[in-house]
């Protein structure tokens, strides 16, 4: 009865976990639009919303069967956006003087309040909202938008950024063009509204992994601080480096040909590709001499990649890369619940020091 209760493993070929990145590569169709494809190569983990996915249309259906998409036909007035602070609607009004357009300080490389400033003072009162009720999980587009004013004038409108490519706040991406060098993606004209979830609960960490560089050794290192155990409790593996044999006063200072590294430490080693220029690092052991056998200590958890698997090198910056797994309950609006196990990637602590050293002589110590 508990096998039947817990959903089996997902088959490695069929897993969406990229350990080349750490991170999520998956696609997704509608039922009813097969030849539209939402794709996400880069997905780092967390809430899943409509900007982490690109669209790609006239993809190939591959013998599905379509649905009847739905055609939807919808009446409403228009009333204007309004946020705190925005410009008067008349000319010689007298605005709201606790906000100050010119006193924000914004430089010329923060495009985050020069974009807040330009809407503010040149686009804020032209904005409309005109709500439009779409079922969740769902693609959807406008095919036809006209206004009907009180003259009994009717103006069709088009898209504001239908005649030019480049970014679009409140649009997919279409990934599937072939570009011209210097030529910005266009974006696509469907729009997912998401089953994004509001709120869940989290467990603390099962396992967590590090990424980090280690500039005094020259290596970079893929960290096992926590794995879960046989009952999925979490295990901390870091433990104080160990002690030098036991001297006494007088003894010369010890020489070690090799520093001693922790078990869950593996070195990324960097690795040239053959066009002489882009560099991976692969993930190799540290080779230890146990009563006189040769042991390579392997990943114990499922974050780290397998010994002898790959990274891309711009994977592991500077500020290094922290991945955690951890279990996670929703109750969606039906009142099912639902409990999975995610991982993710943020970003991690700096730069680390594993204490790998060679050709040195360790001082003894002294006491008696």
């Amino acid at each position: 009865w508990w096998a039947a209760s817990v959903p089996a493993d997902v088959p490695r070929e069929e897993d969406c976990w990229d350990e080349h990145r750490l991170e999520h590569a998956f696609a997704l169709r509608s039922s009813t639009l097969p030849t539209v494809e939402l794709r996400s190569e880069e997905y780092p983990g967390g809430r899943l919303d409509w900007p982490a996915l690109d669209a790609l249309d006239a993809v190939d259906a591959g013998g599905a069967e379509a649905g009847t998409p739905e055609v939807v036909e919808q009446r409403a007035l228009p009333a204007p956006a309004r946020f705190g602070g925005m410009p008067a609607p008349r000319f010689w009004e007298m605005e709201d003087a606790r906000f100050d357009p010119g006193a924000v300080d914004a430089g010329p490389i923060d495009l985050g309040r020069l974009m807040l400033v330009s809407f503010a003072t040149v686009y804020g009162n032209d904005w409309f909202v005109l709500p439009v009720r779409t079922p969740v999980a769902s693609l959807s587009r406008i095919t036809r938008f006209t206004v009907h004013d009180v003259f009994g004038e009717v103006t069709e409108l088009s898209a504001v950024g239908a005649d030019h490519d480049g970014w679009n706040l409140f649009a997919l991406t279409s990934a599937g063009a072939d570009l011209e060098p210097g030529q910005e993606r266009p974006t696509s004209p469907w729009f997912l509204l998401a089953p994004a979830l509001p709120d869940w609960l989290e467990s603390p960490p099962t396992d967590v992994a590090f990424l980090m560089r280690d500039e005094m050794a020259n290596v970079a290192w893929a960290v096992e601080a926590v794995v879960a155990d046989d009952h999925g409790r979490p295990r901390d593996l870091d433990r104080p480096a160990s002690a030098e044999p036991g001297t006494r006063a007088g003894d010369h200072p010890l020489y070690r040909v090799v520093s001693e590294v922790p078990d869950h430490w593996f070195p990324l080693v960097p690795e040239q590709l053959a066009d002489q220029e882009s560099v991976r690092l692969r993930v190799v052991p540290v080779t230890r001499l146990v009563e006189d056998h040769a042991v390579e200590a392997a990943p114990l958890g499922p974050l780290v990649p397998p010994l002898g698997s790959w990274l891309h090198e711009e994977e592991v910056p500077r500020a290094g890369v922290q991945v955690v797994r951890t279990w996670q309950l929703a109750r969606w609006h039906d009142g099912s619940r639902h409990v999975w196990r995610s991982r993710r990637k943020v970003t991690g602590r700096g730069e680390g020091a594993s204490g790998l050293a060679f050709d040195r002589l360790v001082p003894v110590d002294r006491r008696t």
